[in-house]
């Protein structure tokens, strides 16, 4: 009885060991599995950093971009007042006009006529009456 006691003790003792060796190396699968999981999370993480760092990117153009439209808005505001002020023209009914071939000398001579035109003297809204009671008068 002592012997049969003393062999399953061996077989008990035997089979702890064979389980102990077993777990180390599932010890060391688990080891490497959780590293081959670490560096695929590092991998992840590298990768949604790139992404927001390329969304970031993208945000600082757009407002770039509507700041440079906002300008060229304004810009072309500008220029059709300026239009309208100078030349009583909108961009609707401008379409008839061509480009000047020589746009410096077109506008030396539009200055020249405006200069012209202010030398002429102000305007007597009543000529037009008192020619008419001058000639009939006549």
């Amino acid at each position: 009885m002592l012997e049969e006691e003393s062999q399953n003790l061996s077989k008990k003792i035997e089979e702890i060991k064979t389980k102990v060796n077993l777990s180390g190396s599932k010890i060391e699968e688990l080891k490497l599995e959780r590293t081959n999981k670490n560096t695929e999370l590092t991998e992840l993480e590298e990768g949604i950093i790139n992404q927001f760092t390329i969304t970031q990117d993208l945000k600082s153009e757009i407002a770039k971009l509507d700041i440079k439209k906002s300008k060229l808005d304004s810009e072309l505001e500008q220029v059709i007042n300026k239009m309208w002020e100078e030349y009583e023209l909108t961009p609707a009914n401008c379409d008839g006009y061509e480009k000047p071939e020589n746009v410096a000398g077109t506008a030396k001579k539009v200055k020249t006529l405006r200069e012209e035109i202010k030398g002429l003297g102000s305007i007597n809204i009543d000529a037009i009456e008192e020619y008419k009671r001058n000639k009939r008068e006549i």
